[in-house]
């Protein structure tokens, strides 16, 4: 068998030792897979690329496997060879895990046995009628067998009811989805936008993010027109009511909610502002000021009978 593909895998992994950046890494291993199977086709059709293995399904799906084996190699070569293999993992607690399992060749008796190695590549069973399976479509493939696993967990504890047609179950599922996305497993996450999906439903929006975004805003106006009457009330202090200075601040700060909060808070002579509106107000400010301080006097008068 040609050796021309060893250059290329030999770059790829040097290349990871340097650490370079994640592009640089896929372009090199895309360079060198490509060289691997050319090799291997003995023609200069371009053939697959295989897929990186952090994308490759742990479900005992059994696909094409790259390997650089340490022994029974399928192929009298230094470099990697093809084979068929399988990892089960995701179905098997912690302790009987025992990662990739795959075929190789006793080349003193002549006939298959497991092989020992590295998986550095995977492919799909099956490829494409048009004779590849794009990494976007083999990752999908993959994914999809992780999803199915995570289902059938779910219903080894009784969950289920996703298409069933409750009243507000498109809600459930969306605020379900939100709070997976926090637990951190793209599965789970993955498993709700696919109920969705078959449902034929959109994401929903969250029930309590307005009220929240309401809430948020009402809080963050408060502390803005406390922080303004406070410099207000400094300048009034400082004998400086009505100032040029005192009049930029309340008009570039929001005029009329000041005056409405320091009315609410009780705070119109501190901040300066009944004396102010009083000399240079509109009328309806001279109005509103006026009631204010009626209302003020009244409940001031109340506390002294009672």
């Amino acid at each position: 068998m040609s050796e021309a593909y060893i250059p290329a895998y030999e770059a790829y992994y040097k290349a990871d030792s340097r650490d370079p950046s994640q592009a640089e890494r896929l372009a090199i291993w895309k360079e060198a897979c490509g060289a691997i199977i050319a090799a291997l086709s003995g023609d200069d059709v371009p053939a697959p690329v295989p897929c990186p293995m952090d994308t490759a399904p742990r479900d005992g799906t059994m696909v094409r496997l790259l390997v650089q084996f340490d022994d029974h190699a399928t192929e009298d070569t230094a470099g990697p060879a093809w084979t068929i293999g399988a990892n089960n993992d995701d179905n098997v607690g912690d302790d009987e895990r025992e990662g990739w399992r795959f075929a190789g060749w006793c080349w003193d008796h002549d006939h298959f046995t497991e092989g020992k190695g590295t998986p550095v590549g995977w492919l799909p069973m099956l490829d494409s009628p048009k004779g590849g399976t794009h990494p976007d479509d083999a990752a999908v493939d993959a994914f999809s067998s992780a999803m199915k696993a995570k289902l059938a967990e779910a219903r080894a504890k009784g969950r289920g009811g996703w298409n069933g047609d409750e009243p507000g179950m498109q809600q459930r599922l969306s605020d379900m989805l939100r709070a997976h996305v926090e637990k951190g497993d793209p599965r789970d996450v993955a498993n709700f936008c696919m109920f969705l999906h078959q449902r034929g439903e959109a994401i929903s929006p969250n029930a309590g993010s307005e009220a929240w975004k309401a809430e948020l805003r009402a809080a963050q106006d408060d502390g803005h027109d406390c922080a303004i009457r406070y410099v207000l009330g400094y300048l009034n202090g400082a004998g400086d009511c009505g100032s040029t200075y005192y009049e930029e601040i309340l008009n570039s700060c929001g005029r009329d909610r000041i005056i409405k909060s320091a009315i609410t808070d009780g705070e119109l002579e501190f901040t300066g502002l009944a004396e102010y509106i009083k000399r240079d107000g509109t009328r309806a400010e001279k109005r509103r000021v006026r009631a204010a301080l009626r209302a003020e006097a009244q409940a001031s008068d109340a506390e002294v009978r009672l």
